[in-house]
Order: structure tokens, then sequence, then C-alpha cells
């Protein structure tokens, strides 16, 4: 996302949630990006999935 480039991303947290489903930060950028594609729904499900794995609601709670 840093570089710019959306889909980019997209392949990036993609390939890390295939190797570890359960690591939140990826939901949490996953959200982000999801807000950055005008997602809004998909972007709250993300913040709400990063939380349950574990990420500090304060983190989250922009995004949802």
């Amino acid at each position: 996302m840093m570089s710019g480039s959306l889909s980019e991303a997209a392949d990036d947290i993609a390939r890390g949630l295939e190797i570890d489903p359960a690591y939140g930060e990826l939901y949490l950028y996953r959200a982000l990006l999801n807000r950055l594609r005008y997602r809004p729904e998909d972007a709250r499900a993300d913040a709400r999935r990063a939380v349950s794995l574990g990420i500090p609601m304060r983190r989250a709670e922009p995004l949802m």
C-alpha cells in the first residue's frame, strides 16, 4: 500500500493469509486496503476479524 499499488498490496496480504490465516495484523491491513478501495462493509468485517484475533480495538476502531 505504501508503494501506491493496491493490487500488489492485495496480493501480498492474500499470500500472507494463506500462510497464516490467524495473523490479525494482516486483517487490519486488508481492512485499510478495503477502505481505500471504497468497500466499507468489507473493511468493517476485516477490522472485526482483526480484533477477534487480538488486535487492540483502538487500532481497528477507525476502520469499523
